[in-house]
């Protein structure tokens, strides 16, 4: 006996196939697409309770209007993408790449930089090619996205601050026994770097489902997550492998060094967070 498909009111199915065809489709095509079917679902005549038998499954609707080659191109490039800021987010939370290294000793900081930027500009680069050729029209600015991108730049400047103040206070207490208790400023600056890099990646991998189902400008959130989790990284990488017990003028130096490759990277980033949104 077949299973009786289950009837679907005309908001219910306009939104599934909303969300299928967003993302089968990508966000140009799919406007159109929607269109039609709204034009289709709420015509008068239209029997609410025969709209999956009449029109099909929306999901399955979708999928039939889907070009098979691009959306698997785009599966692929959505793979490479999506890796590179998951990979930026699980080495902001572990302290590792997912490609094997010594933590301490044979390996600089500017090798750690070079590391951390490599999966960033990997992703930028692709990201912005693929928005200008196949996302479309770039639509009008939306202020979620604004709000979005102003919301990153904010807690990213906060963390970058608070790394910034932690060079210049102690970072250990030395307890009777000789060993070296860490302080709450430096504490703090840490667990600053390890959260907003965390969060900053997840919302890139938020901003590349979002340009994919509203309009390529989101593609500007990933460009600016990414580089604000490698900011991240990077001060982690330098609060962890900086002896504690340097000199001022030698913390100093050391400070300058992070914030020399800081504000380049920050830089590249915010100049490919400006194209994504042009």
């Amino acid at each position: 006996m077949m299973k009786q498909k289950k009837s679907l009111t005309k908001e219910q199915y306009l939104r599934r196939f909303s969300r299928s065809a967003r993302w089968r489709l990508g966000a140009a095509e799919a406007e159109e697409a929607i269109a039609d079917y709204q034009e289709l679902i709420f015509q008068e005549e239209r029997d609410e309770s025969k709209l999956v038998e009449e029109l099909g499954d929306p999901i399955q609707a979708a999928w039939l209007l889907t070009d098979a080659r691009g959306y698997k191109r785009w599966m692929w490039a959505f793979t490479i993408l999506i890796g590179c800021a998951l990979s930026l987010a699980w080495w902001a939370h572990t302290g590792l790449p997912f490609y094997w290294r010594l933590r301490h000793g044979l390996y600089g900081l500017e090798r750690q930089f070079l590391q951390a930027i490599a999966p960033m500009a990997a992703g930028m680069v692709l990201a912005l090619l693929w928005s200008r050729r196949r996302g479309g029209r770039s639509g009008p600015l939306s202020w979620r996205l604004l709000t979005a991108l102003g919301a990153v730049v904010l807690v990213g400047g906060m963390m970058l601050f608070q790394v910034w103040h932690c060079f210049d206070i102690p970072w250990t207490i030395e307890s009777p026994d000789g060993s070296g208790t860490m302080t709450e400023g430096f504490a703090s600056a840490a667990k600053w770097a390890i959260d907003v890099g965390i969060l900053s990646a997840l919302a890139g991998a938020a901003g590349l489902i979002l340009a994919r189902c509203f309009g390529r400008r989101w593609m500007a959130l990933y460009v600016l997550g990414m580089t604000i989790a490698v900011l991240c990284i990077m001060s982690q990488e330098t609060l962890l492998m900086t002896d504690p017990w340097l000199t001022a003028a030698e913390m100093a130096s050391v400070r300058g060094y992070l914030f020399r490759w800081a504000g380049l990277t920050g830089l590249a980033g915010l100049i490919g967070t400006g194209v994504a949104l042009c």
